[in-house]
């Protein structure tokens, strides 16, 4: 359960950081 939190933060800081690379 922690862990799958876990992934979902890091995937959505993720996303963000794609997010800002491709503006």
């Amino acid at each position: 359960m922690t862990g799958a939190v876990s992934s979902q933060k890091v995937t959505e800081e993720f996303k963000g950081i794609l997010s800002t690379v491709g503006n």
